[in-house]
């Protein structure tokens, strides 16, 4: 199996890390913070830092989906974590608390390495959680009581 096999599928998907995430949303550089309002001039509208040293310095803040899954199937030695089963074809960077349940969608500690029949069972397990979660909020409970 080649690494072009493994990392084969790919996401248009980019993730800011903080402050990054932050300064993004306040629309200021994305490397150093500075307002945007202060460097726009002469500088494209869609550009997201205030110098060339700044954007090459921005991308230790700025990754897409495939580095990070990569970062994961690194981490775990290319190896499911729940049955240990190495080098499939159809590796699934899982998040391990899923998003829908208040994970943290761009976080390596999220993630770990499945193969895709330990990922069906899991899978399954995380969707009863969701539909419980979203029964109780249909019920009008506090979505903070939710375990």
């Amino acid at each position: 199996m080649t690494e072009h096999q493994i990392f084969q599928r790919s996401k248009a998907r980019i993730y800011y890390l903080s402050p990054a995430k932050e300064w993004k949303a306040e629309d200021k550089c994305l490397n150093c913070g500075k307002q945007k309002k202060d460097w726009l001039k002469g500088r494209r509208h869609y550009w997201s830092c205030c110098s060339i040293i700044c954007t090459e310095q921005s991308i230790r803040y700025v990754f897409t989906w495939d580095t990070l899954r990569e970062r994961c199937f690194r981490r775990d030695n290319f190896c499911c974590v729940i049955c240990g089963i190495k080098g499939v074809k159809s590796l699934i960077a899982d998040h391990i608390l899923a998003i829908a349940l208040g994970g943290i969608e761009e976080d390596i500690n999220n993630l770990q390495t499945l193969c895709g029949s330990c990922n069906k069972i899991k899978t399954k397990a995380d969707m009863a959680k969701i539909a419980e979660k979203r029964k109780i909020v249909k019920n009008g409970a506090n979505l903070f009581d939710y375990p």
